[in-house]
């Protein structure tokens, strides 16, 4: 996502990655599928293919244009995290100094995710934002990369009220 800055998460250099990356994947159909629901990962297992979704680790570049979450979709995104480490229009990142949760367009984007179908991704974001988006979505979250805090006292870990918060929604964590 730096293709035309420096600055990552620009929409446009976004957008520019999706089509390079779907061009890539539709030249070696023989090998890989792109995987747009739950049904195209089970017809790749069956056809020995890898199934590839596509998955971007933060909002930033949607800035406060709410439809740019229907344009990723069309585009076939149907994973996001909404924070990556930092602070977004959506919330807080687990690299704040200070976690003040979900903003208001953030409530927005947990809902519009859900109305949409895309999975949504915490694993950068900090612990009270977390928190919020799983109790807002409507549809089970996920932390895609993450570690327990009380094993590893770091930024990136989660605390166990939040852990326990994902699985009670039917989440999963994905550990590394």
């Amino acid at each position: 996502g730096r293709r035309s800055s420096p600055v990552p998460w620009r929409f446009e250099d976004i957008v520019w990655d999706l089509g390079m990356r779907r061009a890539d994947m539709d030249h070696h159909r023989d090998i890989i599928s792109r995987a747009l629901y739950t049904e195209d990962i089970l017809e790749a297992k069956k056809n020995n293919r890898t199934a590839v979704i596509a998955h971007i680790e933060s909002t930033q570049m949607i800035e406060n244009e709410l439809d740019r979450l229907d344009v990723l979709y069309g585009l076939g995104v149907r994973c996001l995290g909404l924070t990556y480490n930092t602070r977004t229009n959506v919330g807080d990142g687990c690299g704040e100094r200070t976690d003040s949760g979900l903003s208001s367009f953030g409530l927005k984007v947990v809902e519009r995710m859900n109305r949409l179908g895309m999975l949504i991704d915490l694993a950068h974001s900090a612990p009270l934002t977390s928190t919020e988006a799983i109790e807002a979505s409507t549809a089970p979250c996920c932390i895609t990369h993450a570690f327990p805090r009380a094993v590893y006292d770091h930024p990136r870990g989660f605390p166990d009220s939040v852990i326990e918060l994902m699985v009670k929604k039917g989440g999963v964590i994905g550990v590394e």
